[in-house]
């Protein structure tokens, strides 16, 4: 019995041992597949990469004496249906056409409708899923297919977040200031972040009127309404002085402090008045921007107001006043000069602080 058993653990053991001699033979066979799996693909898209480098390079750089760029050749296009090399030459076209305008903007145009990678963006419209959407807006709006104009601005008031912003892009990116309308209809709000893209992709020109921002001014969204007073301020659109005002008693904090930091750009001689007769009911926010904006409007007769502010609890406003002070040329200095807690602490260092910044 004792070497029958010894036998039989013997077989076991090398059953086992057999067994685990196969699971690591299966495990280096599928290694190996998947490294030249890996290998291929990187194979793969490294060449898809060569053939859209040239193919957009050729859409660029051979449009000189007005001559076409030299037709594909059937190795560049052994990829053309392949939805991966579609993709990737897609990817190529808008990259390049951020950076181009012209004839080298054109060609890249060209090479997009030839191969009809239109449509491929366009199906991305009505994917189901966002991030394909958002791609499809995107690409459409930087290859200049403003025959999607109508499929695209649906899209500006979409729920998600991400489809919205894009559309909302592309259709400013499209048509600049007229692109704006859909401020007319949009209930989701705007961002901070797309309030800047936004601006980005505006033209900057002072003075310059912009179609429909009163009734944005009026608007119920309260994100409209603050990128409304940015715009108020970048175009210098003083004859709405009055309209921005009747924003100082808005219900929402940041809407004040954007109307604060409009009048700053538009002021009148009332201004100043009005921005101290709200400063008491609100708060830190909105008090900075009042004494930054005090300093740039530089009005003599807002110094008793900014020599009471320098009596505030808070060194940082009490600062800012102190700044807002030294900006009011001799009056304000002399004021300074005369403060009676000049030399006490901290007030003496933050006058002092505030002289030599205004003789940098």
């Amino acid at each position: 019995m004792p070497l029958l058993l010894h036998i039989g653990l013997v077989r076991v053991l090398v059953t086992g041992m057999l067994l685990l001699l196969g699971l690591l033979l299966s495990v280096v066979v599928f290694m190996l597949f998947y490294l030249l799996s890996i290998r291929k693909t990187e194979k793969r898209m490294s060449g898809w990469k060569s053939t859209a480098d040239l193919l957009v390079s050729n859409a660029i750089f051979f449009e000189e004496d007005g001559e076409a760029a030299p037709p594909a050749t059937t190795d560049n296009l052994k990829w053309i249906y392949t939805p991966g090399f579609r993709e990737c030459l897609i990817d190529k076209l808008v990259t390049a056409k951020k950076n181009l305008t012209g004839d080298a903007a054109a060609g890249l145009l060209r090479l997009y409708r030839q191969f009809g990678l239109d449509k491929d963006s366009e199906q991305k419209l009505s994917s189901l899923k966002w991030h394909i959407k958002a791609r499809g807006i995107q690409e459409l709006a930087w290859m200049e297919q403003k025959d999607q104009l109508s499929r695209i601005y649906r899209h500006t008031n979409n729920r998600n977040e991400f489809i919205r912003m894009e559309a909302q892009l592309a259709i400013v990116r499209l048509y600049g200031m007229e692109g704006l309308r859909f401020l007319d209809v949009v209930s989701e709000p705007i961002s901070e972040w797309q309030q800047i893209k936004l601006l980005d992709h505006l033209p900057r020109k002072g003075g310059e009127p912009v179609k429909g921002i009163r009734g944005w001014l009026q608007s119920p969204n309260t994100s409209v309404l603050a990128f409304s007073l940015k715009l108020v301020a970048i175009h210098h659109q003083f004859e709405l002085h009055d309209q921005v005002a009747a924003c100082l008693g808005h219900r929402n904090a940041a809407v004040r402090v954007q109307a604060v930091k409009c009048l700053r750009e538009i002021y009148n001689e009332k201004t100043s008045r009005l921005l101290i007769d709200h400063y008491p009911e609100n708060g830190m926010a909105y008090q900075e921007a009042v004494l930054e904006a005090l300093g740039a409007i530089g009005a003599e007769s807002s110094i008793l107001f900014l020599l009471s502010a320098l009596r505030n609890e808070n060194n940082s406003l009490k600062l800012l006043a102190a700044q807002a002070l030294a900006k009011l040329g001799q009056q304000g200095a002399s004021a300074l000069e005369g403060y009676d807690l000049l030399r006490q602490y901290p007030w003496n260092e933050i006058i002092q602080q505030a002289k030599s910044e205004q003789m940098i």
